[in-house]
């Protein structure tokens, strides 16, 4: 009895209005808007859901005269919140009127959509759009359009006080980076708009993590330093010690005041220049500077020796590098570190890698993470970074999760991880990559050229070769390009570029016009053909020649092959056989040879009957071709590579100066060559005509 007295009073009272909520969905569906009306009306209490939903219904339909979105809003939250507290099995009876809660969710939508139709077009009502309709999916775009409303406005304002307002007000609008970096660089203009140096000092001390601390930096140095005297220079570091050019200026006095770098001068200079900062420094490197160090190995251990053999380093570390700004990386029981040309660890040994110095800074590496440390092993960048690059520019990338941004060289953040991946800033300018396509921003941050390329290079010059469906193009630093994205190859060759399309190639200049025309016949061994000293190049019907960058033909296309002009002269070569033409394009030495090289303080290589020997400015043999190959080194051109079977050294006499025993043999200085033998090195001063070292395992034979 208990259960059946339960499902009557479950269930009578809508059976009793039932009829009634069914007359007010047929007169809804007649349109007969005001009768329909009248009955949910008088139903909201007997049957909230019915009777809400119709009134939903009408108040969100403009075609009657009770069209108000704002009703149909309310109403239909009344039956969103009416039908979630009934139980599940009440749902069934309000199928037959179409209410379910996925006509409700839609008609909810509904209304979500005409509301923000009405509303989205000004300020005001966006923002009675936003208290309103607090749960609409139509927020985010509300949000969004209200803030690019107000922005539009903030810009138009265009002060340091419009932006901070807005950067205070509307903290999470997509439009927050911008309206900072605007911010800084309004702050920066008002704060020194009439470029005074009292502006300037102001504006540091008032904003020392600004964004143009560089630039009001950079702007004393410049209203200071406005001859380049040692006076200026010195009046500079002590009104602005902590200015970063600080370092520039006393390298600039130092410079200007050893100007002939005597001993006398630098010993000078440490007296009248007490307070130089880098005194230690400066007596290693006085000591130091002129001494070339070379690294060798014996006994499996690393060291380094002079020029004339004399070890300089003991043989204790597991690997070496050479020295660079007069640092070398070493490596010792698994950790790297740094020494100087004294042998002096200036950098311990704590790191699990190190790079190179460059411009005064090296990166590191430590338990994964990558860091910069200066000459004197101080922490420059944070060791904190899954990746860095070289510090250019001052400024350095780094590499923060799987995005890139960069720091300055005080390791303060400019440009916040964003991209996909960067290059080295470069010209003022660093290429960024978002979405697989690149393009460049500046050390602000903003982005001057779009990213829409789908390869770029860095900026040389004013100019970037960029990429675009696997043709290239030339911009310059406005973004402008001077070469549209058509061209097979662009290669830059001396002031001028080579440009490539079907096949054919020419020249084009920095202005963007074509100053050889593309007819000439394109070959990938054509890129040697590039200009040199004002000479490029020219290849037609299997024919070549030379041209000037003006276009004039200065050797006529008509030699199967040719080298360039070197010791007035130019190897040349018709059907098989070698010669070499003067200035004048007269035949200097007859067609005789099966290859001959350029011509070297005199000398050049020549091949006769598969030997190699060589010649002298007249043609004569100095040495006569009996070798497989033979390489005359850019050093004093006192001594020749040559091989008969193994490589050795000979003089310009023929007189052997290394026995024909090594493997390999390497240039590494205008002093020293390398020899490689089982694995095993030695090394040759070409000034001594001697071996200064040897490896113990070089002699095993």
């Amino acid at each position: 009895m208990r259960a059946l007295h339960l499902f009557l009073l479950l269930t009578t009272p809508s059976f009793l209005v039932a009829s009634k909520i069914d007359k007010g969905f047929k007169a809804l569906s007649i349109y007969n808007y005001f009768e329909a009306k009248k009955i949910f009306e008088k139903n909201i209490k007997k049957n909230p859901v019915a009777a809400y939903y119709g009134l939903a219904t009408i108040y969100s339909r403009n075609d009657n005269p009770f069209y108000q979105i704002d009703t149909a809003y309310v109403y239909i939250k009344k039956v969103s919140f009416n039908y979630g507290i009934q139980p599940s099995n009440a749902h069934e009876k309000f199928k037959k009127h179409g209410i379910t809660r996925k006509s409700i969710d839609s008609l909810k939508n509904t209304v979500f959509e005409k509301a923000f139709a009405s509303y989205k077009n000004s300020l005001p009502s966006l923002n009675y759009f936003l208290e309103t309709y607090t749960d609409a999916p139509q927020r985010s775009l509300a949000l969004n359009s209200r803030d690019s409303i107000v922005f539009a406005e903030v810009k138009n304002i265009n002060t340091a006080d419009s932006y901070i307002n807005f950067i205070e007000n509307y903290p999470s609008s997509k439009q927050l980076k911008e309206a900072k970096t605007l911010y800084e660089t309004a702050k920066y203009k008002e704060a020194t708009a009439n470029k005074t140096i009292d502006e300037y000092e102001k504006f540091l001390r008032e904003n020392p993590y600004s964004p143009y601390k560089y630039d009001a930096e950079n702007a004393l140095f410049s209203l200071m330093i406005t001859n380049g005297t040692i006076n200026e220079y010195q009046y500079f570091i002590k009104r602005f010690p902590n200015n970063h050019n600080v370092e520039s200026a006393w390298h600039a006095i130092y410079t200007l005041y050893t100007a002939d770098h005597k001993p006398k001068s630098i010993a000078e200079f440490r007296f009248k220049f007490p307070d130089y900062p880098y005194m230690d420094n400066l007596i290693s490197e006085l000591d130091l500077a002129l001494t070339e160090l070379y690294k060798v190995k014996q006994n499996n251990k690393w060291g380094f020796i002079d020029a004339s053999g004399k070890q300089k380093i003991g043989f204790v570390y597991d690997w070496v590098e050479d020295f660079s700004e007069g640092l070398a990386a070493v490596g010792l029981n698994g950790k790297a570190g740094f020494i100087n040309k004294a042998g002096k660890i200036i950098v311990p040994f704590e790191y699990d890698d190190v790079e190179a110095f460059k411009n005064g800074f090296a990166s590191v590496r430590k338990n994964e993470k990558a860091g910069m440390i200066d000459k004197l092993g101080n922490i420059a960048i944070p060791i904190e970074y899954q990746d860095i690059g070289d510090m250019n520019e001052y400024c350095v990338w780094i590499k923060k999760g799987n995005q890139y941004g960069f720091l300055n060289n005080l390791g303060k953040s400019i440009i916040e991880p964003l991209y996909e991946n960067v290059h080295d800033f470069n010209q003022n300018l660093a290429a960024i990559s978002i979405s697989g396509k690149w393009g460049f921003i500046t050390k602000r941050g903003s982005i001057l050229i779009a990213p829409t390329f789908d390869w770029v290079e860095s900026f040389e010059n004013n100019f970037a070769r960029i990429k675009n469906n696997n043709k290239y193009g030339l911009i310059d630093t406005l973004g402008q390009f001077v070469f549209p994205c058509e061209y097979d190859v662009l290669d830059r060759t001396e002031d001028l570029f080579i440009l490539v399309k079907d096949g054919k190639y020419g020249f084009g200049n920095n202005l963007g016009k074509t100053s050889i025309p593309l007819e000439y016949d394109y070959s990938p061994s054509i890129v040697k053909g590039l200009f040199e000293n004002g000479f490029a190049k020219l290849q037609k019907n299997k024919k070549q020649g030379m041209v000037d960058k003006t276009g004039n033909i200065l050797v006529p296309i008509e030699y199967d092959e040719l080298n360039y002009f070197s010791n007035e002269l130019a190897a040349v070569r018709k059907k098989t056989k070698w010669g070499y033409i003067d200035l004048q394009l007269k035949l200097a030495i007859g067609f005789q040879f099966d290859y001959a090289t350029n011509f070297l303080n005199g000398y050049a290589c020549v091949k006769k009957k598969e030997k190699w020997g060589l010649i002298s400015k007249d043609g004569k043999f100095q040495i006569t071709p009996e070798y497989e190959q033979m390489q005359l080194p850019a050093l004093k051109c006192n001594c020749l590579f040559v091989k008969k079977e193994k490589w050795g050294i000979v003089s310009l006499k023929n007189e052997l100066l290394v026995d024909l025993t090594n493997d390999n043999i390497e240039i590494i200085d205008a002093n020293l060559i390398k020899l490689s033998r089982n694995s095993a090195n030695a090394y040759y001063n070409c000034t001594l005509n001697k071996l200064i070292w040897k490896e113990d395992s070089y002699d095993v034979q």
